[in-house]
């Protein structure tokens, strides 16, 4: 006769089998989407920015509001990323001129005031426009569909604008 086989292992599972539920993946999937909301609330939640002091506000909080503001809407003129700053002799030089760091500081300032996907779109536009207004329409499309696929990356995504302190 053959080995006698022992009852216990004979009825266990082996280890790597598991009970499956029809549904548990989908089951699954709903609960990691509730995790990452509630982890994604809480964090808005703990990172939303301070109001904008009324007009009888303190001095102490005109001045917070302005310094929040300020660390928000910080510019670096025309940098280009995993490229840097636009430096002499590099293909991308032609950014340094006056007329196009004031644009693209203007850029950077409306992505930090940030607001919704409208508010993306008309910040890159209006960037588009004054490096074409400045004779360089080529470099304008090029920094415009640059911005429209990656600039997602860097937009303060908010339900509105934050609106500029008195006195910028």
């Amino acid at each position: 006769m053959g080995e006698r086989l022992d009852p216990v292992q004979t009825q266990a599972q082996p280890p790597a089998a598991v009970e499956v539920k029809p549904n548990a993946a989908v089951e699954m999937k709903h609960v990691e989407v509730r995790r990452l909301k509630l982890v994604a609330a809480r964090w808005r939640e703990a990172h939303k920015p301070p109001q904008p002091p009324g007009p009888d506000a303190s001095d102490a909080d005109k001045a917070a509001y302005k310094n929040y503001y300020a660390t928000q809407t910080t510019t670096n003129g025309c940098s280009v990323p995993g490229v840097g700053l636009a430096q002499e002799g590099s293909p991308v030089a032609g950014y340094r001129s006056p007329a196009n760091e004031a644009a693209c500081n203007d850029h950077d300032v409306a992505y930090g005031r940030g607001g919704t996907g409208d508010d993306r779109k008309a910040a890159d536009k209006a960037l588009y426009r004054r490096i074409k207004a400045n004779g360089e329409p080529v470099r304008a499309t090029v920094t415009y569909e640059g911005v429209r696929l990656f600039g997602w990356m860097f937009f303060s995504y908010r339900d509105k604008q934050l609106p500029i302190p008195e006195g910028q």
